[in-house]
């Protein structure tokens, strides 16, 4: 990784990041279960595969419904192009803002899984 894409994913990380785990009030730590004997009950975080199955998943679902919606837009736009223009930033909020949230929700999901 080169220095500036480290200090990039250290401000995401440590700056924005942290914001969302703290306002989303996700611990830091597995919480405490119950347990009749101790040392048969194990806590662990799932593996780094979990979290890119779940990406396939997101990257699937955003191929699938962004294309639907710039097909849209595009059929829109070839039939008159002034109603494209004007309907290009609402087919893009409509396009980009889920994504953005559901990637969050889907890190947060992993952050969350004991």
């Amino acid at each position: 990784m080169t220095n500036g894409s480290a200090r990039a994913a250290e401000w995401i990380y440590g700056g924005i990041w942290a914001w969302i785990v703290a306002w989303f009030r996700v611990p830091r730590e597995a919480p405490t279960l119950p347990d009749h004997e101790p040392g048969t009950l194990r806590r662990f975080h799932p593996a780094l595969s979990f979290l890119r199955y779940l990406k396939l998943f997101f990257w699937v679902a955003l191929a699938a419904v962004d294309g639907v919606i710039v097909i849209a837009w595009l059929a829109v736009a070839a039939a008159s192009p002034i109603t494209g223009l004007v309907l290009l930033a609402p087919a893009l909020v409509i396009a980009v803002v889920p994504d953005i949230v559901d990637y969050i929700a889907l890190h947060l999901r992993y952050d969350t899984t004991w």
